[in-house]
């Protein structure tokens, strides 16, 4: 057969000139001859492939996954339609996964690969970090069937360490510390002036009524206010469904007194009166990215030691919520999930106080 040498009982993969210069280099196929003939086989198929793909996309080496990542990230569907802080999550990852397999070809992975790449991360990095570089090396692999390069993704449903959700929920008064630096602004220690910024304070005081995540909180238009709370259709897929959240008196005071309408969006930056916003031609900088830069400016000049973030405002919002007594029903009211939603163990966080009112409300009698 063509393209098959043995050394000793061991047969190899025996590339043309023109294959080895695209990449394709010598690859020993074990012992057995019929094993080594089938890998053989979808080699040559992946070159005819190749091949017949035309010239213009000769670069870099086909077949190997620097390749397959240069593809994903020009096509238009899997890499360039997606917001700017998913890319950035995937160069992230991606140079990861060039400096480990970089140069290994695509055909050739295995689910073993995937493993000893799990492990390595998890070991020198973090069962997050890991778990992240696999969610997108499958979506990468799916993509290579996608194109004609494997008809099979190895590494699905792969078996991960399950990592500890976080359990951070904001004090009253970190709130109320970091609403002041945004409205006061002051100078920073090198000297350079902090500009008040009352629409990442709106956007907070927002967050911190209404459990609503971020993107959705950035989205808000002055369409949705009606005086008294918020009309939302909830922007992610598996919820899309309508809610519709009261803001606390102080909050509705702010809106009305405090934010000027220069935009059909309620939230939007003083420096450029945009919103914080992604869109697809913002390819460098990432407008949503800005707001969680400034807002963990604002968190390090009220002085709050814990590296809380805005996305935990909202499991506060919820905890709030369940320590005030409110049921599950109430509080989806809020959140948009589904009542028996698993995830209302993730963002509800009850405190003693919640203990205490639940027995007090078993040994109360019944009317």
């Amino acid at each position: 057969m063509k393209h098959i040498s043995k050394k000793g009982e061991r047969y190899y993969f025996n590339p043309s000139g023109t294959m080895r210069k695209h990449g394709y280099g010598s690859i020993p196929l074990g012992t057995d001859y019929h094993i080594a003939r089938k890998k053989i086989e979808k080699l040559v198929e992946e070159w005819e492939r190749i091949k017949n793909t035309g010239p213009d996309i000769l670069e870099p080496v086909k077949g190997d996954f620097n390749w397959l990542i240069d593809r994903f990230q020009k096509d238009p569907t899997w890499y360039k339609a997606k917001a700017p802080r998913t890319r950035e999550e995937m160069d992230y990852v991606f140079n990861i996964l060039a400096e480990i397999i970089g140069t290994h070809r695509v055909l050739e992975f295995a689910r073993r690969h995937g493993r000893a790449i799990y492990n390595k991360i998890r070991v020198e990095g973090s069962p997050h970090k890991g778990k992240k570089v696999i969610k997108w090396l499958v979506r990468l692999m799916t993509y290579s069937i996608e194109i004609g390069v494997r008809d099979d993704n190895p590494i699905l449903d792969m078996e991960l360490e399950a990592t500890p959700g976080r359990k951070q929920v904001w004090k009253k008064e970190e709130v109320e510390a970091i609403l002041e630096a945004m409205l006061n602004g002051g100078k920073a220690k090198s000297g350079n002036i902090i500009h008040p910024r009352p629409s990442i304070a709106l956007a907070t005081m927002i967050a911190y009524d209404s459990t609503l995540p971020q993107q959705d909180i950035l989205a808000l238009q002055w369409s949705q206010f009606d005086g008294e709370g918020l009309a939302v259709t909830l922007m992610k897929e598996r919820a899309k469904k309508p809610v519709w959240v009261p803001l606390r008196k102080k909050t509705i005071k702010f809106i009305q007194e405090m934010v000027p309408k220069v935009s059909p969006y309620m939230i939007v930056s003083e420096a450029n009166g945009q919103p914080y916003l992604d869109e697809q031609e913002d390819v460098n900088r990432s407008r949503c990215r800005i707001f969680s830069k400034l807002f963990r400016k604002f968190r390090e000049r009220a002085g709050i030691q814990r590296q809380l973030t805005f996305h935990d405002l909202r499991r506060t919002a919820m905890s709030d919520l369940g320590n005030s007594g409110a049921t599950n029903a109430e509080i989806v009211a809020f959140s948009g999930h589904s009542v028996s939603s698993p995830v209302l163990d993730v963002y509800v966080k009850p405190d003693h106080q919640a203990a205490r009112r639940a027995a007090k409300k078993r040994d109360e009698p019944q009317e």
